[in-house]
């Protein structure tokens, strides 16, 4: 399970999927039905930004909705995969109707903060159906709650994705303010977050007229980005 979080960390995903698979085995050896739960819902996250095609991940990630039956935490973050493997494939209302059961079965286990970061999931179906002012909506609300919380390791992520959705919306003076907090919380080894501000601040820069810097910045997110198995 700890190489299962190093590996994912740092974009090896498709290490991290053999870890977590690892983890599904082991724990269903040992007759551990909440670890092996843990194990899923590892799997199907990492997967997701893996080399295996979506075609390949539907039908064993909607079989782990069954299996983590009983633990909703779990089946909600499946849920939340499954959202964006039917949106990559088009199918925007399948997607959307995945997504809103994630925020309904995390609803109803409280406030949390996995609860307020699943802007991640419903933001990039959002995007890729082509909305996105409702991608901004999300992620600002799921922004402002961590804020409040004084999270750090999934605000920058969302913040750093709020940042590009602001620039693709031409609301430049926030999506600087967005680049600035993202470039402040996120980990040096997290590379979504660092690979996202990156690639809003390239773009306002080049919306800038500032090309060299605008093409330093996109090059540096690319090469960040190529350590890691997230085409």
């Amino acid at each position: 399970r700890l190489l299962f979080f190093v590996h994912g960390t740092i974009g090896r995903y498709d290490e991290a999927v053999a870890a977590a698979e690892k983890v599904i085995e082991h724990a269903k050896a040992a007759g551990d039905t909440r670890m092996a739960a843990r194990g899923a819902q590892g799997y199907a996250s990492v997967a997701l930004s893996g080399s295996l095609p979506t075609s390949q991940l539907i039908g064993p990630c909607e079989q782990l909705m069954i299996d983590t039956a009983g633990d909703r935490k779990s089946q909600a973050v499946v849920a939340g995969v499954l959202a964006q493997l039917y949106a990559m494939q088009g199918d925007f209302a399948k997607g959307r109707e995945f997504s809103e059961q994630q925020r309904q079965m995390l609803a109803e286990l409280g406030p949390s903060v996995t609860a307020w970061s699943t802007s991640l999931e419903r933001a990039r179906v959002e995007l890729l159906a082509g909305d996105v002012e409702a991608a901004e909506r999300e992620l600002r609300a799921d922004d402002a709650a961590l804020a409040a919380l004084d999270e750090r390791y999934f605000r920058s992520t969302i913040v750093a994705m709020l940042a590009g959705v602001l620039a693709t919306r031409g609301l430049t003076e926030e999506a600087e303010q967005a680049v600035e907090i993202a470039r402040e919380l996120a980990d040096e080894d997290d590379v979504a977050s660092q690979v996202l501000w990156r690639t809003a601040h390239a773009r306002l820069l080049a919306d800038a007229e500032q090309p060299e810097a605008a093409i330093e910045a996109a090059e540096r997110a690319v090469e960040i980005a190529t350590e890691g198995d997230d085409i």
